[in-house]
């Protein structure tokens, strides 16, 4: 059985409070003019008049889609209450306290105008019909969302979930609370915005290998702030495949590459030159070419400069959005094991760049040590160089009391 992971309880906000323009929180309808008191003393009590207090209120402009309708009969039993779309669909309800009050809780659609109408019989015994309308709030935009990894694709252990949104969401906690992962073994984790469109999902430390994964994003009908709502309901489903850890010791000259804990290769390398550092840290693999021209112009270096380069490499595995790879350097054996003198990347034999590449998978981790550049802001190591307490800190529902950040269901 999947194990349900949220980051914090739901939490329900009163939507009585909401203020809209043009309609009290509370609307009276009169049934009944109210009747003035008469009667001798100890004379049984006449039944008051029939009123109805709804929310919305009739005429009300604005309502936001997540707004639960009530309809409250006083001093009488509602007999029926429908609430339709102009397309005529209605929208699903139910009675409550001996039939005095209908209630729901189901997100509505943007810019539709809802018709209620309620058939209610006072305590006089006396049933009317009683018809009135209110308009949902107009978007100003419409929250989309990408979401890596992909359905069916095996990942590494290192891998975040990704949500990438086409707007702003200034309401991170309401849209947060709609994004669910589940796992087929208990993980820890928690979401952590990376900026007002970016959200990573990642566990406290590496996923266990062979994990089962499960996203699921509704939404739809979501106050996304700044009149944005979403539009979308995004699922994933995605396995760990087998722990591939790399490190990458810039003193040792070696890259010692592991599997499921098991050390299972152990090349000499060379890294970058102390001009040219290569970043510390733990990298995300991001993806693999087999072929790839590397250009010291697109980072600066000038191709008829002393450093620079106009190179077709081969066998390269991608560990930074900004040029480094653990690629083929047949040109730099002599000096791996021995010296580190790459512009920044780490380099292999040719064999041994062509097995690395073949068995890496994206988000493996590769672990760089012992240079002077320390990890920044760069999308290979981001999600890596935080401490989890420090990472979960970024959730919008983030709260600081000890444990309780799983729960299994």
């Amino acid at each position: 059985m999947p194990r349900i992971l949220r980051r914090s309880t739901l939490v329900v906000a009163c939507a009585l409070a909401v203020a809209v323009a043009g309609g009290a929180a509370y609307a009276l309808v009169p049934w009944e003019p109210t009747s003035a008191a008469s009667g001798s003393r100890g004379a049984p009590a006449r039944p008051g008049p029939l009123r109805l207090v709804a929310w919305p209120p009739e005429g009300a402009q604005g309502i936001p889609l997540e707004t639960p309708i009530s309809v409250e009969a006083k001093n009488g039993r509602l007999r029926s209450l429908e609430v339709t779309s102009p397309e005529g669909f209605s929208i699903p309800g139910y009675l409550v306290n001996d039939s005095t009050r209908w209630l729901t809780s189901t997100r509505l659609a943007p810019g539709t105008t809802y018709t209620v109408r309620a058939r209610v019989t006072s305590e006089r015994g006396r049933t009317r019909a009683h018809e009135w309308a209110f308009t949902t709030i107009v978007p100003t935009g419409a929250l989309g969302a990408r979401v890596v990894p992909g359905d069916d694709e095996v990942v590494g252990v290192g891998q975040p979930i990704s949500v990438r949104f086409t707007s702003s969401v200034r309401n991170k906690a309401a849209v947060e609370e709609r994004m669910l992962v589940r796992t087929s073994v208990p993980v820890e984790g928690s979401w952590r915005w990376m900026s007002d469109s970016e959200a990573h999902w990642r566990p406290r430390n590496y996923w266990p290998a062979g994990t089962e994964v499960w996203f699921d994003a509704n939404l739809d009908g979501v106050d996304a702030g700044d009149g944005v709502y979403g539009n979308v309901h995004r699922t994933a489903h995605f396995r760990i495949g087998d722990a591939h850890v790399s490190i990458a010791d810039t003193n040792t000259y070696t890259l010692t590459v592991y599997e499921n804990g098991a050390v299972i290769k152990v090349f000499p390398m060379s890294a970058g030159k102390p001009m040219f550092p290569t970043m510390s840290g733990k990298h995300l693999v991001l993806g693999k070419s087999p072929v790839v021209i590397m250009d010291s112009s697109t980072n600066g270096i000038p191709i008829d400069s002393a450093e620079g380069y106009l190179t077709t490499v081969y066998w390269n595995t991608q560990i930074s959005t900004t040029g480094e790879y653990v690629h083929a350097a047949p040109w730099s054996v002599s000096s791996q094991g021995r010296a580190n003198v790459s512009h920044g990347c780490i380099n292999l034999s040719t064999e041994n760049a062509k097995w690395f590449f073949e068995w890496s998978q994206r988000g493996d981790i590769v672990e760089v040590l012992g240079t002077s550049k320390p990890p920044n802001q760069n999308a290979a190591v981001v999600d890596w160089k935080l401490s989890y307490d420090e990472w979960r800190s970024g959730s919008a529902l983030y709260d600081p009391a000890p444990a309780g950040r799983v729960r299994l269901a």
